[in-house]
C-alpha cells in the first residue's frame, strides 16, 4: 500500500509526504504507549492473566492492569543482580541452584543433553 501511495503523494504534495509519514509514526508511537503493556520479564501465563482481567471495550486499561500486577517470574541473584526466568513460587532460589549443580555434576557438565 505504501508503495502505491508514495509516488502519488510526492507528485501532489512534494516533500510534505515526509511530514505525513512522520505524523503517522508519531500516532503509532502514542498508540503503542497507550495500548500495549510491557511484557519483559513476564511469563505467558502472567500475560494471559493481564488480558483476562482487561475489558475488551476499554483496551487502554491493559497497561494499567499490567502495572498493578506483580511480576511472579523474576529471581534476583543478590551477588550478581541478575534477574532469572525461573518461577519463584515453584522453587526457592537456593534449591534451584542446588538442583542445577547436581544436574550438571551427574551429567558430566553437559546439562540435559
Amino acid at each position: 500500500m505504501v508503495v502505491m501511495i508514495t509516488p502519488v503523494a510526492f507528485a501532489n504534495i512534494n516533500y510534505y509526504t515526509y511530514t505525513v509519514f512522520a505524523a503517522l509514526n508519531l500516532l503509532i508511537l502514542v498508540a503503542t504507549y497507550i495500548f500495549y503493556p510491557e511484557t519483559a520479564g513476564r511469563s505467558l501465563e502472567e500475560i494471559d492473566k493481564i488480558f483476562e482481567k482487561s475489558n475488551p471495550r476499554t483496551p487502554w486499561d491493559v497497561v494499567k492492569i499490567a502495572q498493578e500486577l506483580p511480576h511472579h517470574n523474576a529471581i534476583l541473584d543478590e551477588e550478581t543482580g541478575y534477574h532469572g526466568e525461573e518461577d519463584v513460587l515453584d522453587k526457592p532460589t537456593h534449591q534451584y541452584q542446588e538442583d542445577t549443580a547436581t544436574s550438571l555434576s551427574s551429567s558430566g557438565g553437559k546439562g540435559d543433553m
